[in-house]
C-alpha cells in the first residue's frame, strides 16, 4: 500500500475538560464518520481542528505543523488548506451568497475571483444548483444554502475537509449521494464528517474509514 501522509494529528488530546487523553491520526484520503449529538461538542471538534481553540492537554497537528506552535500569519496561511460546511451556516447578511463562497478562497490566495467564481459555480452545479446563488442568504431556502456550504467549502482544494452535520434532517434525497461522491472524488483531501444523526451514522454507503462517537467520555471508536 502506498503511504500516505498524515493530515490531522491528535495526539493526548483531551478537549474539552473531561473524559480521557485521546489520540487520532487521519491520513490522506481517510474519511471518519464522528457522531456528535452534543452541538456545542461539535463546534469545539471544527476549532480544534482548525487551531482556533487550544486543547486541555495534548496536541494538535495538521499537516505536520502543531498549531500551538504557528504565530498567527502561519496559522491563517495554513487554514487557507482547510474546507469546512457549519451548522451555525456562516451566511454574512450584507454581503451575496456568491461573495461569501468565494471569499474564504480569494483571502487565501486559491485562485483569481474569476477562476474561483466559476469553478464556485461548477460546485454549484454539481451540487444540484442551477449555478451559484447571487442573491442574499435571506432570499435562499436552507436546501439551497446547504448546497452552497457544500460548494464552499470544497472550493479550494483543500487537504482537509472538515464537515458540520453536512446533510440536515430534510435534506433532499440525492443530496447524501451527491456528498459522497464529491468527498469520494476530492480524495486526496481527508475528511471529518460530523453528525449528529443516527441514521447517517449508521449509513454504510457513507465509505467512511473509521467511524467515533464523542460524548462525556470522550472520543470512542466504533466498529
Amino acid at each position: 500500500r502506498r503511504m500516505t501522509r498524515a493530515v490531522l494529528e491528535l495526539r493526548g488530546v483531551r478537549a474539552l475538560e473531561e473524559g480521557q487523553p485521546h489520540s487520532l491520526t487521519l491520513h490522506e484520503g481517510e474519511l471518519a464518520l464522528v457522531l456528535v449529538q452534543d452541538i456545542q461538542r461539535m463546534a469545539a471538534v471544527t476549532e480544534l481542528c482548525c487551531g482556533l481553540i487550544a486543547p486541555a492537554e495534548g496536541q494538535v497537528l495538521f499537516l505536520g505543523q502543531d498549531w500551538a506552535g504557528l504565530s498567527p500569519e502561519e496559522a491563517d496561511a495554513l487554514r487557507g488548506r482547510l474546507g469546512a460546511t457549519f451548522l451555525a451556516g456562516g451566511w454574512p447578511p450584507q454581503i451575496s451568497v456568491a461573495d461569501a463562497v468565494v471569499l474564504p478562497a480569494l483571502h487565501h490566495g486559491r485562485g483569481s475571483r474569476a477562476e474561483l467564481l466559476e469553478r464556485a459555480a461548477d460546485l454549484c452545479r454539481r451540487f444540484g444548483l442551477p449555478g451559484l446563488p447571487l442573491r442574499s442568504p435571506a432570499a435562499l431556502t436552507e436546501s439551497e444554502l446547504t448546497r452552497a456550504a457544500l460548494a464552499r467549502a470544497f472550493l479550494s482544494r483543500p487537504d482537509l475537509l472538515l464537515l458540520e452535520t453536512p446533510l440536515r434532517r430534510d435534506a433532499d434525497p440525492e443530496l447524501p449521494g451527491l456528498l459522497v461522491d464529491a468527498v469520494v472524488s476530492g480524495r486526496p483531501a481527508a475528511c471529518v464528517w460530523m453528525t449528529a444523526s443516527l441514521s447517517n451514522f449508521n449509513d454504510r454507503s457513507i465509505p467512511a474509514a473509521r467511524r467515533f462517537r464523542i460524548g462525556g467520555g470522550g472520543l470512542q471508536e466504533v466498529a
